[in-house]
């Protein structure tokens, strides 16, 4: 009965952590797109769904996916180029980088854990 009892308030908390984290990422996704009502269908939808498009402004990457852990920023003469490095200690989460000129997405890698 006891270890009964234990469990279950073990999944209740981990079914809280887990709708909270899921929640602030649509919060944030959503928040974007209703400031931004203007955008193309396929951004809107990349941003819905917490994808990355070719082209997409800085701003569009972090309603997307979330703020970056760190940036690489190199300036040229002709512009401004970033590489913004996501990665993190959780084993189902992908290392990411991302590589910008002059704020628009131009590329990504993805690396598996």
């Amino acid at each position: 009965m006891k270890h009964q009892m234990i469990f279950r308030i073990w999944l209740v908390c981990l079914l809280t952590l887990t709708l909270a984290g899921c929640t602030g990422a649509m919060d944030r996704r959503v928040e974007y797109i209703n400031r931004n009502m203007g955008l193309p269908y396929e951004t809107r939808s990349a941003i819905e769904e917490g994808r990355l498009l070719v082209g997409m402004t800085m701003g569009q990457v972090r309603a997307s996916i979330g703020d970056y852990p760190k940036v690489n920023r190199s300036t040229y003469a002709f512009g401004t180029r970033e590489q913004w490095i996501y990665s993190c200690t959780d084993p189902e989460c992908k290392r990411m980088y991302l590589y910008f000129m002059n704020g628009m997405l131009e590329s990504w890698q993805e690396f598996e854990r």
